[in-house]
């Protein structure tokens, strides 16, 4: 739909004498014209004109589910259940509400529910294969996901689903292979990379030698961190390799990553044309045939910069043999899986120590908040302008505890201890049941055993902090 209709359907919307079917119709046609607050309007006013619209009611639930509205979306999809207009859908969207909100036993109760009515229902296959996933049964939800190809062969969510399954693994081979699935997915339009050159190629393993290859930044900060260690390995095949990432990192990236030849920030490719062939940065893995025993794991692969080095370990060296220990709690609020993977502040209270030091390397936190704690840390956040600051003040401390986060890849990737706190159904990049990283050596992993509870490998933790502790403090003694 034209958005100057759509504009004058929402001035008129209150004016209009139209049946509740027709107004759902203008309501489905706003959603695909990217409109969905005005959809909304339409299918409110449908329900308005007739409560037992089941469709309408549906739409409106869906659109309040899209907006993060989940209660008022659970009744409307209630109450379109009721209609049995609309077979098992609500249903299904019911289930979902759950699986988002981290509920995963009503969820899976609604996907059974659906696929004992509809067993070929391929969206409840593939919610009940991330449920499964998520409460720890993943080989029932690899099954799930091949029921489903088995239907749709080319279905982009359950192709994602093996891959998050081999990854994780350590099939690392066969998920890199599965992995290029995600720019198909509908919740990976933002991956869907437009070339940034209209002449340079989709690199697929030609021969790079005197070629020039532009890599580009396509997820998080993290996954930056953790994969631009291949650009080294492209420039011994004799490419000229450049990065494009987001802004915060091409400071760090541009002074410290061996064998690139520049580093941009994303949308500013233009200037190191002509290049031959370009990648998103994660498909290199498959290229590159990356498996568990040739990844690139010397570390340091990143440094600080050398002033700024020096300036922190002024700031941070109070010459008192403390341990100085970093810490992080929290992620980016706006992650799918952060309501898993963060833990509250005063859940690390019990890593107090007499012969330890913590600064906050948390950005967006309250200071009386840190300053009533049992850890009392030094707030550094608002020195940590940008990631090249970052590492020069991580670079100076003696240990980072921290959740799954961009921070814990920086420790890493610059060779210091870093202890990650991960939660029950971690990201696949961690693997199931070790303790160390193939990626990250210095890293060590500290993971729930039950689905929410911290508080066993908090404990665990505040025990081997101490003994880091008292053997620093027998050491410098």
């Amino acid at each position: 739909m034209p958005s100057i209709l759509t504009k004058l359907l929402e001035l008129s919307l209150p004016l209009l004498p139209l049946r509740a079917d027709l107004l759902n119709e203008i309501g489905v046609s706003a959603i695909n014209a990217g409109r969905r607050e005005i959809a909304a309007a339409f299918f409110a006013r449908a329900v308005k004109r007739d409560p037992a619209h089941g469709s309408a009611i549906h739409n409106l639930g869906r659109v309040l589910m899209a907006q993060g509205d989940f209660d008022r979306a659970i009744a409307c999809f209630e109450k379109a259940l009721e209609s049995g207009v609309l077979g098992v859908e609500p249903e299904n969207d019911l289930g979902v509400i759950q699986l988002k909100r981290g509920n995963l036993d009503e969820a899976r109760d609604h996907f059974q529910r659906v696929l004992s009515l509809a067993p070929g229902h391929a969206n409840a296959q593939l919610n009940l294969g991330h449920v499964l996933a998520a409460l720890g049964s993943w080989d029932e939800a690899l099954a799930r996901y091949a029921s489903v190809l088995k239907a749709q062969p080319d279905h982009a969510e359950a192709h994602f689903g093996v891959a998050v399954q081999q990854l994780i693994r350590g099939r690392l081979r066969q998920g890199w292979k599965e992995y290029e699935w995600r720019f198909e997915r509908s919740e990976g339009a933002r991956l869907r990379l437009i070339p940034p050159s209209p002449v340079a190629q989709r690199w697929q393993s030609e021969s790079l030698k005197g070629k020039s290859i532009l890599l580009r930044d396509e997820q998080g900060l993290g996954d930056t961190i953790q994969f631009c260690r291949f650009a080294p390995r492209l420039r011994a095949m004799g490419a000229s390799v450049y990065l494009s990432v987001h802004k915060s990192l091409v400071d760090l990236l541009r002074c410290s990553l061996e064998g690139v030849a520049g580093v941009c920030a994303m949308g500013q490719e233009k200037q190191f044309e002509p290049y031959e062939y370009w990648s998103p940065l994660l498909s290199v893995t498959r290229l590159l045939d990356v498996s568990l025993h040739n990844i690139p794991d010397k570390v340091p692969y990143l440094q600080a910069e050398e002033a700024a080095l020096q300036r922190w370990k002024k700031q941070l060296d109070a010459g008192d043999g403390k341990l100085r220990v970093g810490i992080v709690w929290r992620g980016n609020p706006d992650h799918e899986n952060d309501r898993n993977r963060s833990l509250p502040f005063e859940q690390l209270d019990c890593l107090a120590n007499p012969h330890c030091t913590f600064f906050s390397l948390q950005s967006g936190v309250n200071a009386q908040q840190l300053a009533k704690s049992a850890l009392a840390p030094v707030s550094l956040a608002g020195q940590l302008r940008n990631f090249s600051e970052t590492a020069a003040a991580v670079a100076n401390l003696d240990l980072v505890i921290a959740v799954d986060t961009s921070v814990a890849h920086l420790a890493g990737a610059l060779g210091r201890p870093v202890w990650l706190l991960l939660p029950f159904y971690s990201d696949w990049r961690w693997l199931l049941g070790r303790s160390d990283s193939p990626w990250y050596p210095t890293m060590r992993l500290y993971r729930q055993p039950d689905r929410g509870d911290w508080t066993p490998i908090v404990a665990r933790l505040a025990q081997d902090l101490a003994k880091l502790a008292v053997d620093r403090h027998v050491r410098s003694n």
